[in-house]
Order: C-alpha cells, then sequence, then structure tokens
C-alpha cells in the first residue's frame, strides 16, 4: 500500500497492525524496514522492543523519498 494521500510511513510487516490503522481510519504508506527482530541473548524484553523500533524507523526514514518529511512509524 502506497498511497499519495498518506498521512505517515509505516515500517511495520505486521499485518494486524495495518488492519488495525486501517480500521481507525489511518492512510499510510508501507516502508520495508528489512529490520531482523531477534532478541539478544543478555538483551532485556523492553531494551530489545526500544532497539527493534529504533531501527526500524531510522530504516524507514532512510528509505523514504527525497524531500518526503511524513514520520515513520
Amino acid at each position: 500500500m502506497a498511497a499519495p494521500e498518506a498521512d505517515f510511513h509505516l515500517a511495520s510487516a505486521s499485518p494486524r497492525r495495518r488492519e488495525l490503522l486501517l480500521q481507525l481510519g489511518y492512510r499510510f504508506a508501507l516502508i520495508t524496514a528489512g529490520v531482523e527482530e531477534i532478541q539478544g541473548e543478555a538483551e532485556a524484553g523492553e531494551e530489545y522492543v526500544l532497539r527493534v523500533a529504533r531501527e526500524k524507523a531510522a530504516a524507514g526514514v532512510a528509505a523514504r523519498a527525497p524531500g518526503d518529511v511524513r514520520p515513520v512509524l
């Protein structure tokens, strides 16, 4: 899904997240972040979730077209 009227970019492969956002009426463009979601052995759950979210957001920002300032979630 990559609609020009999208309000933001979604850097998530979760079908459920997409479904929920669409049900709530949000318009978004999907960005494939390519981030591996593997928790490190010594990585606490909260650290893991925050790290993956940051990495996906950074990959999404890097993948945006030049001049595109819509946020990446």
